[in-house]
């Protein structure tokens, strides 16, 4: 796969002491171009998704998306999120127990969201921001 003009990083929020071998497999098994590893650990999880999306500024990164470590990512989830060409795109994510229901945009303000999200930070930035945000979803 061959992806220009920007620089991906795979952010990945860990509220857990471990990352199951399922996450781990499927991440090894992505189609993705190069990449920049950040990574977030203990305290509440908005507060670890912002911190990923500065480090990722720090970091010079174009383009961030947030990976939760208890969810198992296709092979080609990378290049069908960037083949939108959006400034945000999201895929949408289930609960693990019953009533398995949607788990996308549960809080207005993005804070309990479980999903797959990928964009241009400058966007991501704006998600942070206290005002509504449009949020594309696959």
């Amino acid at each position: 796969m061959k992806i220009s003009n920007f620089k991906l990083a795979l952010a990945f929020p860990l509220s857990f002491p471990m990352v199951p071998s399922d996450f781990f497999f499927g991440c090894m098994s992505m189609e993705r171009p190069q990449f920049v590893m950040l990574r977030a650990e203990n305290g509440p999880i908005d507060a670890m998704r912002n911190n990923l999306v500065e480090d990722a500024i720090r970091h010079n990164c174009s383009h961030i998306m947030m990976m939760d470590c208890d969810m198992v990512y296709h092979p080609l989830t990378v290049p069908t999120l960037l083949a939108h060409k959006l400034p945000v795109v999201g895929a949408l994510c289930y609960r693990r127990y019953p009533p398995f229901d949607p788990l996308m945009l549960q809080d207005p303000r993005l804070r309990a969201t479980r999903a797959s999200i990928i964009g241009k930070r400058e966007n991501l930035l704006k998600l942070m921001q206290p005002e509504p945000a449009v949020f594309y979803s696959i």
